[in-house]
């Protein structure tokens, strides 16, 4: 899968346009973007918790990512500082 940054949309497969620039007298193929026809796309990761593409470093996209972090907050609350560090150092 792929993210275009310029238009925002994931996609399978850019298409190939030819491009030619007749100031400089070149010309070759070039993959853009299906919906803007933009050559500024990455490469989108499938997050490993709920399976939605995203363009975020690491397993998992940015909500899922956000929700965890919620969870080990609401674990860690009823704990102490002393009994949370102690946690934090065994891992």
């Amino acid at each position: 899968m792929l993210y275009c940054k310029n238009c925002k949309t994931y996609f399978d497969e850019p298409v190939m346009i030819f491009y030619s620039d007749k100031e400089i007298a070149f010309s070759t193929n070039k993959y853009v973007c299906p919906n803007c026809k933009e050559d500024e796309f990455v490469k989108a990761d499938k997050c490993d918790r709920c399976g939605e593409f995203y363009v975020q470093k690491g397993p998992l996209c940015l909500k899922c990512k956000q929700e965890l972090k919620k969870i080990i907050a609401d674990f860690l609350k009823d704990f102490t500082y002393l009994e949370q560090e102690v946690m934090l150092d065994s891992v």
